[in-house]
């Protein structure tokens, strides 16, 4: 495919089956006659990343069939030579259709069983906690210790349907954004106050540097708190008790970046590639032994792009993981 009036100048059966064009129908068309005009934009990021880097991708559009319909697909490609000199890119284009049935399906059955669960969960919870308070008498000591087991398994399985919905609606992008403009620090001071209890009880404190800068960012605030607490409660279980997280915020080139940093053990590598994925939680027997949903850093992710912003972990000094958010910012 000519990087400049981007025509196939070779393609396999895969490529056109999906398409409804024959082969020698298809070798006549441009990538422009395939692909949707509101696709134009980032066509032309995929472009210029080519230029630059010598590739692009990958990333996801959609193709029009023959008939007119369409279907989706993922590419990611390079920059080459052919043995006459000729610059040409090479492509690989792959028929996401039954990737995206299969998604659909999975959240479509993710959001009903939520909804079907989280109303009879609430009145167990409600339940347990009438007796637990006393509403039936004192209660011999076994019972108490059954009912105490019972309450914090319900919670749990509050917390996770709680996860499970609110990422069904952020990757239907049906959970509401309000963006405003506003001083990031106290954000971040009121994700770390509503962590307070959660620190106590897991023996851990949470330490700020001395001076943070002030920046301004436009953000949804309750959600951006969603997103921070996220991460600082997984610092909190990770660390040693005793020992403390620490929350610091930093501003260079227009740029806002949240850190947070645990003393724990650290990101097994193998599974640093997996650590924003759903349901991903590491099979080392230390981590799992600690409860958790494995949504937590999917939801923060997809809160934070919606915000404009990355999430990104690294390796810290001396030991422990840091997970640190950026955004778009600017100096108050």
């Amino acid at each position: 495919m000519s990087a400049v009036i981007q025509t196939f100048l070779s393609l396999n059966d895969a490529l056109t089956r999906p398409s409804g064009y024959s082969r020698e129908e298809f070798v006549k068309l441009s990538n422009w006659d395939l692909t949707p005009k509101e696709y134009q934009a980032e066509e032309e990021k995929a472009l210029a990343r080519l230029r630059t880097n010598g590739k692009y991708g990958p990333f996801e559009k959609e193709y029009i069939r023959k008939n007119g319909s369409r279907y989706p697909v993922r590419l990611q490609g390079m920059l080459s030579q052919d043995p006459d000199g000729r610059w040409v890119i090479w492509s690989l284009i792959e028929d996401i259709t039954e990737r995206r049935r299969l998604d659909k399906m999975k959240n479509q059955f993710i959001a009903t069983v939520s909804h079907e669960l989280r109303t009879p969960l609430t009145s167990i919870n409600g339940s347990l906690g009438l007796l637990a308070g006393g509403a039936v008498g004192e209660l011999p000591a076994p019972v108490t210790a059954l009912l105490d087991t019972a309450q914090r398994n319900a919670q749990r399985l509050a917390l996770l349907i709680n996860d499970l919905l609110d990422m069904e609606k952020l990757v239907a992008g049906k959970m509401p954004m309000n963006p405003v403009e506003q001083a990031l620090t106290p954000l971040v001071n009121e994700a770390i106050e509503s962590l307070a209890g959660y620190g106590e009880q897991h023996k851990v404190a949470i330490h700020t540097s001395g001076h943070w800068p002030k920046v301004q960012v436009k953000v949804d605030g309750p959600r951006l708190i969603q997103a921070l607490t996220n991460l600082m409660s997984n610092a909190i279980k990770f660390t040693p008790q005793g020992d403390a997280v620490d929350v610091s915020v930093t501003f260079n080139s227009d740029k806002a970046t949240i850190i947070v940093r645990d003393h724990g053990p650290g990101v097994d590598p193998a599974f640093k590639s997996q650590l924003f994925q759903r349901f991903s939680q590491a099979d080392s027997s230390d981590t799992r032994k600690l409860p958790g949903t494995g949504l937590g850093l999917a939801i923060t992710r997809e809160i934070t792009h919606q915000l404009g912003g990355e999430v990104r972990y690294r390796d810290a000094t001396g030991g422990g993981s840091e997970f640190y958010i950026e955004l778009p910012g600017r100096e108050a």
